[in-house]
């Protein structure tokens, strides 16, 4: 893994008590620790704590997950799926780490580096400009069934 939680300089930083629903859009690097519904987009890293679970579409340039998406991954660079992590999604990007003890239920394909750029932010709104909308809010009973199909390895 190119990057480690505590040597990137974490620009955004989302407790576990924050509830947001609706897309994120970021330049720089962020740290989710709560709940989001909606698509993330940012032209940094983005780092899926362990107490993270994110119902949509994530865009970044190098994301780790150590909580749970629901929803497809595309990085730049690599994604690392960690032992507490789990995906049910798709993911592309042109590495893919995946520890023991992870979740991963989806289609995996390795970009190579030209076609593995992040699209700009603007020209992908989702809501305007494909046509796709925001997932609905998952409910507490559907997050609690995610969270609890999380793995948790001591090491």
């Amino acid at each position: 893994m190119s990057m480690k939680k505590d040597k990137v300089k974490i620009s955004t930083n989302w407790s576990k008590d924050t509830k947001i629903i609706g897309d994120v859009f970021a330049e720089e690097n962020m740290n989710i620790e709560g709940h989001i519904t909606g698509n993330i987009h940012s032209q940094g890293d983005i780092i899926v704590g362990a107490t993270a679970v994110i119902t949509g579409n994530v865009v970044g340039r190098e994301v780790i997950v150590s909580g749970v998406i629901c929803g497809d991954i595309k990085a730049s660079e690599t994604v690392t799926l960690t032992s507490k992590g789990k995906i049910e999604g798709n993911v592309q990007t042109t590495g893919f780490v995946v520890d023991i003890g992870s979740y991963f239920s989806g289609n995996c394909t390795i970009l190579d580096k030209e076609n593995a750029t992040i699209p700009i932010h603007q020209s992908e709104t989702p809501a305007k400009n494909s046509g796709k909308s925001t997932p609905a809010p998952a409910t507490d009973e559907e997050i609690s069934a995610l969270v609890a199909t999380v793995t948790t390895v001591e090491t």
